[in-house]
């Protein structure tokens, strides 16, 4: 038996050691590649972005640096990076904060955006015939995300051409009562244009351990005038095969090309 010294290696450092000597070409091959999107993040983190394709892809790569996988064993693993030998699972946590950090810093570059709008305005329970009083929203209830992003990753705008937003927003059908439309502007936000799409009530039938109910809201929609790109919008979701942008707005190729729409 033998005893592990934390003055030297450690015993997890000890047997990392071990291990790595008899890591296959395939396992070295990972951990390069990982130590590359580790030390690419960590270059990205110092920049000022004067695009929007260049901002969203550097979210991008340390969203794939801190969610990157091989296997159940390459927490452990060390790799070799700008920052030293550091275990996997340690530069996957600074990946993952470090795109908070590219997140909040936004792009010099200017887009403008949108947003889906629902309005709640109650709900009727089974036995009942009146309609409860409650009012709430959503923004982006259907809208397609980037896979491995949603809402903890924030961002509720979806970037879009600024030829799409309208000028102006419009006066609503007479349903939208002021409660409505404190919970729109609100929803939305201030500066933003909004169109009251919905004339008419849009009624789903919903279940929970109560029994079945029905909820009605009414729909609109939230424009974002030009401004500078950064939190605010969400990352747009990879490209269809053909180039479209799933949901008709905007997408990235798998090459890291942005198409607004």
């Amino acid at each position: 038996m033998f005893a592990c010294s934390a003055a030297s290696l450690g015993c997890a450092g000890l047997f990392e050691s071990i291990n790595g000597a008899t890591r296959t070409d395939e396992e070295k091959a990972w951990l390069q590649g990982f130590a590359k999107k580790y030390n690419d993040t960590v270059a990205s983190s110092k920049k000022d972005f004067d695009s929007m394709e260049a901002y969203f892809n550097a979210i991008i790569l340390a969203h794939d640096c801190s969610e990157s996988a091989h296997g159940q064993l390459e927490l452990g693993w060390t790799a070799e990076t700008v920052d030293g030998p550091m275990r996997v699972e340690e530069a996957q946590n600074k990946c993952a904060k470090l795109m908070d950090v590219i997140r909040k810093k936004g792009t010099s570059e200017e887009g403008c955006g949108y947003a889906s709008l629902v309005v709640r305005g109650g709900e009727k329970h089974e036995g009942t015939t009146e309609w409860t009083t409650t009012v709430d929203g959503r923004r982006n209830s259907d809208a397609i995300e980037r896979e491995g992003f949603g809402s903890s990753h924030g961002g509720a705008r979806q970037l879009v051409s600024c030829d799409t937003v309208p000028a102006k927003g419009n006066k609503p059908a007479p349903l939208w009562k002021k409660e409505h439309i404190a919970v729109a502007e609100d929803f939305c936000e201030k500066g933003s244009i909004i169109v009251y799409t919905g004339t008419d009530w849009k009624i789903d039938n919903a279940t929970s351990d109560a029994g079945r109910y029905q909820v009605r809201s009414l729909e609109g929609q939230c424009w974002y005038p030009k401004a500078r790109v950064g939190a605010e919008f969400s990352v747009p979701p990879k490209c269809n095969d053909d180039g479209s942008a799933p949901g008709g707005h905007s997408c990235i190729t798998a090459a890291g090309k942005l198409i607004v729409k």
